[in-house]
């Protein structure tokens, strides 16, 4: 069962939205809950009542409270709900990610965009594992990608920061960096990789995390970062 929402306040566009995305819900053939709302404020309203959402579909400039404050209020109280904006503001997309949203659609490639992510974030909601496999030392190792936050180099060792754990091994942040890439981890300092899923906030000279952790961005990684992560973010 997936539980949506969108909030809205075109009343048009917001028809159109739903119907779109009714027939991608249904062709998946999951039981599911679509919510519409044209008020920010009556939405959040439906959030102080604990109703809790899967994924919610966020225009940004609306009346009374713009979607962006919308996000941060979701992303403090429900940590795993998946934010998708839809606006034709594109030159907020960058603004977007201090809520870190699952994607953002500006409304002038709806069509073109709205079933490929919902097509990837279905499969990604369904697949319980993303596994890494590989050796090193005569070990072999087997992590769950979704679960990994980061990887710090210190000293020829490096730390794998996971959600439970930390563990260490003896390998080079380069070959590391090859083998995490594909699984949509970060270079942004000559010490450390990150998982773009825990990526809360990127700042001029610091990556902050879902966990709160302030790391390095180096002057010289930055534009590629953001680029980088902004392509991940759109699915």
């Amino acid at each position: 069962m997936i539980r949506a929402a969108i909030c809205e306040d075109d009343k048009f566009f917001i028809k159109h939205v739903y119907a779109k995305i009714r027939t991608i819900f249904d062709n998946f053939q999951e039981e599911y809950i679509l919510d519409c709302f044209v008020s920010g404020k009556d939405f959040l309203e439906k959030i102080r009542e604990r109703v809790i959402y899967d994924l919610v579909f966020l225009d940004i400039d609306m009346p009374e409270i713009d979607g962006i404050s919308i996000g941060v209020v979701l992303r403090k109280n429900f940590s795993d709900v998946k934010i998708i904006y839809i606006s034709s503001r594109e030159s907020l997309v960058f603004d977007s990610f201090k809520t870190n949203p699952y994607s953002f659609i500006p409304k002038s490639r709806l069509d073109q965009m709205l079933l490929p992510t919902l097509s990837s974030l279905y499969h990604s909601m369904h697949a319980p594992e993303q596994l890494i496999i590989f050796s090193a030392g005569g070990i072999q190792y087997r992590w769950n990608a979704l679960k990994l936050i980061y990887v710090e180099c210190i000293d020829r060792i490096l730390y794998i920061h996971f959600e439970d754990r930390v563990e260490e091994i003896y390998y080079t942040l380069k070959e590391m960096e090859q083998i995490l890439e594909p699984h949509g981890f970060l270079r942004t300092h000559k010490s450390f990789l990150i998982n773009y899923r825990f990526i809360y906030s990127i700042g001029k000279n610091e990556v902050v995390l879902d966990t709160k952790e302030c790391l390095p961005l180096s002057k010289r990684r930055a534009n590629e970062t953001i680029q980088k992560f902004h392509k991940l973010m759109q699915g």
